[in-house]
């Protein structure tokens, strides 16, 4: 068995050595050189892993000093903000950190903390959860009346019914934080709100109407500098174009995203960006340079969470243009890629539609218990009451 191949069987799935190993087994002439340097990674990557271990550590003995739990409660807060830590870690330590907070609290770290929960569990795709903390979060804000986090959460809540295709539920989600953003005269949440219910009419298949509200919400964005959305912002009225047969708009809309300099530091969004490109090429027909975008909106969705959808996509589009092109065996290996992609996809929305369903039935029994609880507890008054008289 060659070294590579060892390798491959022994090592966790991680792009970064994935893509060494492909090169390595790409190589026919492996040579001692060969090994000194993928020995020399896998040091420095193991060594990677130890030293945020041992930051971990070294924060938790930090903040177990600390005489006040509300204090290592936000020390472990303010640690869960780091960017390098992963969502498994972060969700144990911030559920730590809760534990630490008597429910009754009135600290308003609580809500922050459930907030950055639901965040946490949206990244991992666990929408049951997400929505549990989503919703304690927006609990918390109410009663403390701080109306831009109440919209903001509501946002949030949106965005978890939007990926369980609620779309009705989302709506009134995003109409609530435009309504609480006119209030308060806060462009931030204005624009979020017209950008989202952008979404939820594309996929309605309403397409100009989701065109409109993408323009408004454009407008919005720039005026609250909100480079990163502004970006976001081009994308989707691109993708409406694009669904509306303008290609050239379409393609004028990526071509605009893709010449901000913040784009480049920007993996999801190039790799939404390049897989969009391959779509208004395929819908010009200009099929190179649609395989040509298809490929790199591949390979730059390696490196982001959602990578299924994004693939699924590209394969989809890529099939398409390999068609187009009469390129039949290239066309049949992508559409291949695209079904088992999506039968992956299929398969998790399955298992997380089971989770919410199971909830919402434990909720149902309690509250049929409790329904049932005050009607006895109801008819024993009547029957004192009648004893009395």
């Amino acid at each position: 068995m060659p070294w590579a191949q060892k390798l491959n069987s022994i090592l966790p799935t991680n792009l970064v050595l994935s893509k060494i190993l492909k090169y390595y087994k790409a190589d026919t002439h492996f040579t001692m050189n060969h090994i000194k340097s993928l020995f020399v990674f896998l040091l420095l990557f193991f060594l990677g892993i130890h030293t945020k271990a041992q930051s971990l550590e070294s924060a938790r003995e930090k903040w177990n000093k600390l005489p006040a739990n509300e204090k290592r409660a936000l020390a472990i807060y303010q640690f869960s903000k780091q960017g390098e830590l992963e969502d498994q870690v972060k969700r144990e330590i911030l559920l730590e950190a809760i534990d630490l907070i008597p429910e009754n609290s009135a600290d308003t770290l609580l809500g922050h903390l459930h907030y950055k929960l639901g965040q946490t569990n949206y990244g991992l795709e666990d929408y049951v959860k997400s929505l549990e903390h989503f919703n304690k979060a927006l609990h918390r804000f109410q009663e403390q009346r701080n109306l831009y986090w109440v919209g903001t959460t509501y946002i949030q809540l949106g965005n978890v019914f939007e990926r369980q295709n609620r779309l009705d539920e989302a709506e009134r989600m995003y109409v609530l934080t435009q309504k609480i953003g006119k209030d308060l005269h806060n462009d931030k949440l204005i624009a979020y709100s017209y950008n989202s219910l952008s979404i939820i009419y594309d996929k309605r298949g309403q397409s100009q109407k989701a065109l409109d509200l993408s323009i408004t919400g454009l407008k919005y964005l720039k005026s609250a500098e909100m480079s990163d959305d502004y970006l976001t912002g081009l994308i989707n009225i691109g993708i409406h174009y694009k669904n509306l047969g303008q290609f050239d708009k379409a393609i004028q809309m990526y071509e605009e995203a893709l010449s901000l300099e913040i784009t480049q530091k920007d993996v999801f969004s190039l790799a939404a960006i390049y897989i969009n490109l391959a779509w208004a090429y395929n819908g010009k027909k200009a099929y190179k340079e649609g395989i040509s975008s298809a490929l790199k909106g591949i390979e730059y969705a390696n490196n982001i969470p959602e990578r299924k959808y994004f693939q699924a996509d590209a394969y989809d589009v890529l099939a398409k243009l390999y068609e187009g092109e009469k390129k039949w065996d290239k066309a049949y290996f992508a559409y291949k890629n695209h079904v088992v992609l999506n039968d992956s996809i299929t398969n998790l929305e399955i298992k997380s539609k089971v989770v919410e369903l199971e909830e919402r039935n434990k909720t149902i029994e309690k509250e049929t218990q409790i329904k049932e609880l005050n009607f006895q507890n109801t008819a024993k008054q009547n029957i004192i009451f009648s004893a009395l008289f």
